[in-house]
């Protein structure tokens, strides 16, 4: 078996093309932070509030950049297919972790309690904790994951706030989306809000003027 392992051909990945997005979250979140600075201020002594307002003020962040500043490319390959789930989780995670360092909040990515890793944790000690799951509207799970999945997560962290980050990016019926927003608007699920980015690429504006 070592042999034949020692024969084969590796497979090399293309860091330009990126397709996966593995790379590339990082190089833009860093021009993001300097183009697009964003203020945030965490009290001496932070509520879970005040912790809320800065994750959910980053949340909103990461909303108008994928929805007015171009990010939402790197969720798509060249050739406008949609890439997987991980280059969206990435993307948020080069973006939040520095407005986390700066206000000395700890970001864990896939952490887990137990019962399976959610996408991130935002925490300031053991008594401040707000979760974040993203999900994305070609995710057949959309619904899942907001009604049982982020819950579990949420209780299994001892998370007092939650945040359903979702990605409009297609791949989903108008009846399975209406359902969805109507889970959300009847569910009233106890401390957690979501947060609808769309991230469907749009026209430049020389195409769209014309």
């Amino acid at each position: 078996m070592l042999e034949e392992y020692s024969k084969s051909k590796p497979n090399y990945y293309n860091f330009e093309e990126d397709k996966t997005g593995e790379a590339s979250w990082y190089r833009v979140a860093q021009s993001i932070l300097v183009e697009s600075p964003l203020e945030l201020k965490l009290k001496k002594e932070p509520t879970l509030e005040n912790i809320y307002e800065i994750v959910n003020q980053i949340c909103m962040h990461f909303k108008e950049l994928i929805e007015n500043n171009g990010l939402c490319k790197l969720l798509y390959d060249g050739k406008d297919k949609p890439k997987h789930e991980s280059a969206s989780q990435l993307l948020f995670f080069g973006i939040a972790y520095a407005y986390c360092y700066a206000n000395n909040l700890d970001l864990t990515p896939e952490a887990d309690a137990g019962r399976g890793p959610v996408d991130f944790k935002i925490s300031l000690g053991a008594s401040a904790k707000v979760v974040v799951e993203i999900k994305l509207t070609s995710n057949k799970q959309l619904a899942h994951g907001y009604e049982k999945q982020l819950p579990i997560y949420k209780k299994a962290e001892k998370s007092q706030k939650g945040i359903y980050l979702v990605l409009y990016n297609g791949g989903i019926t108008k009846s399975r989306w209406e359902n969805f927003n109507n889970l959300v608007k009847n569910s009233a699920l106890p401390n957690i809000d979501v947060v609808i980015v769309n991230a469907i690429p749009k026209a430049s504006a020389s195409v769209a003027d014309d």
